[in-house]
């Protein structure tokens, strides 16, 4: 099996690396349902280990509900219910009944008025919408009588440009989705960042396109690696968040995004830019739909703008994949709700409002930060770029597997940094905290300190225990 003889681990303790392996296989979707992994003696000959290992391998996986075994069939990927949900976030943290739990994991940017401003614009949508959009169907790019109205939720530099150019889809993860799904085919490749929002490896992985991992330093993306990448691979798009980064709060330059810009004109790339966190970064420089219009697609929405409740996300797309954009989406689910449309037109008229929640977000989120560092120290990197959540290094020694169950023992939701990996061997040296999930500053102070508690506890249980013995 190529997977195992490809990333064998040459030193080092085998059964960890081979566990994650496996485990990163199932999730991303290169070991999909149903598939048989090999006998065990031709995987521990593969991996160069022992048969013994490479059982403890099989076993663990067993145990955590990835694969099942039956007698003189041998082991198959399981398909559990939660299997794919689990992909983007962990087990449990989407809103868990135990009140007492802290909850740092999912980016649900809370905002005091965001309740009454979507039920008061859904019910003007609903007594103003005309009667053909509620019993007619519309086109699969949207309503254009909603478009010019919509456009002031596009980054200021673009919001003079033709409003026909925007698609209107189920949120940004649902234009994401229609973008490969239409503009690359089955085996071609897309670059992407090191780290990245997990649902992004999904949707690759389920059209059976390649992940390119692009490298990075403390500005983003190096053009010299992504021009690496498409030269030696079929790569026909780049999937960027070069404002916010998510996990690592990275806002690339000017200077860097047109270097960008250089290459993806020389290798003829489709940079698709991901931008569901541009309104906490006022002062970011203009994105790739303003340097390089005719190859970027521009993506925002407003599930952190103002609620999750309202999938509505907004794609603006070069004429040449406009059509094909709005024809898939046509065939997934014919069109955005116009209901849903206009009341998202009716909040998006609300500039004074949106300005005063963004600088509210903005003005927390600095809070927070400081809290944060001030708690955890020279853990916390880049905190100057910190608004959505925090990227945190963990002490040497201690692992994102190992601080999760420890931390949720002491009552706060963590997620672990292997989650954002897109490499088959991902880092265990981070996790991602929320900053803008807990509603009150109070609750998220608490968050904080039950995780430096945690944190505390294993170093405490790291340090030798002290010699008793008499001379």
């Amino acid at each position: 099996m190529e997977m195992i003889r490809d990333n064998a681990p040459e030193t080092g303790p085998k059964y960890p690396h081979l566990e994650q392996l496996f485990r990163r296989a199932i999730e991303d979707g290169t070991l999909t349902p149903g598939d048989k992994l090999p006998p065990l003696r031709q995987a521990s000959w593969e991996a160069g280990c022992s048969l013994g290992t490479m059982a403890r391998v099989y076993s663990a996986l067993e145990r955590q509900g990835l694969v099942t075994s039956e007698v003189g069939r041998g082991t198959f990927v399981k398909e559990p219910d939660s299997l794919t949900a689990n992909v983007i976030l962990p087990p449990g943290s989407g809103g868990s009944a135990d009140l007492s739990m802290i909850n740092l994991v999912q980016n649900e940017i809370h905002h005091s008025q965001a309740e009454n401003l979507v039920r008061q614009a859904m019910a003007r949508a609903a007594e103003k919408l005309p009667s053909v959009m509620i019993t007619g169907y519309g086109d699969g790019s949207g309503h254009h009588e909603m478009k010019p109205r919509l456009m002031p939720l596009l980054d200021p530099s673009l919001q003079d440009l033709n409003p026909g150019d925007l698609i209107l889809t189920h949120g940004v993860q649902h234009a994401l989705y229609t973008i490969l799904s239409r503009m690359a085919g089955k085996g071609d490749g897309v670059a992407v960042e090191p780290l990245s929002y997990p649902g992004i490896r999904a949707i690759i992985a389920q059209h059976g396109l390649t992940c390119h991992s692009v490298e990075t330093d403390e500005d983003g993306i190096l053009p010299d690696s992504l021009d690496m990448v498409c030269r030696d691979g079929r790569v026909r798009l780049l999937l960027t968040s070069p404002t916010g980064q998510n996990p690592t709060g990275i806002t690339t330059s000017l200077e860097r995004r047109q270097a960008i810009c250089e290459v993806a004109r020389r290798r003829d790339l489709l940079i698709v830019e991901d931008d569901i966190y541009g309104h906490l970064y006022p002062e970011s420089p203009p994105p790739y739909a303003a340097l390089l219009p005719e190859q970027s697609i521009y993506l925002t929405g407003l599930s952190k703008r103002v609620a999750p409740a309202l999938r509505v996300g907004l794609a603006l797309v070069p004429t040449r994949q406009n059509l094909l954009m709005a024809q898939t989406i046509t065939t997934q689910c014919w069109m955005v709700s116009p209901l849903l449309a206009a009341a998202a037109a009716d909040i998006a008229e609300r500039d004074d409002q949106l300005s005063k929640m963004a600088d509210d977000c903005i003005a927390r989120s600095k809070a927070r930060a400081a809290t944060l560092s001030k708690r955890l120290g020279g853990l916390v990197q880049g905190i100057e770029a910190c608004r959505p959540h925090a990227w945190i290094t963990l002490p040497e020694g201690v692992t994102d597997e190992m601080l999760e169950p420890i931390a949720k023992s002491h009552g706060v939701l963590i997620t672990e940094g292997y989650r954002f990996s897109n490499r088959i061997i991902a880092d265990h040296g981070h996790i991602r905290v929320a900053l803008l999930s807990c509603p009150t500053d109070r609750q998220f102070e608490l968050g904080i300190e039950r995780l430096a508690l945690a944190l505390e506890q294993i170093r405490q249980q790291a340090e030798p225990a002290p010699d008793m013995s008499f001379v």
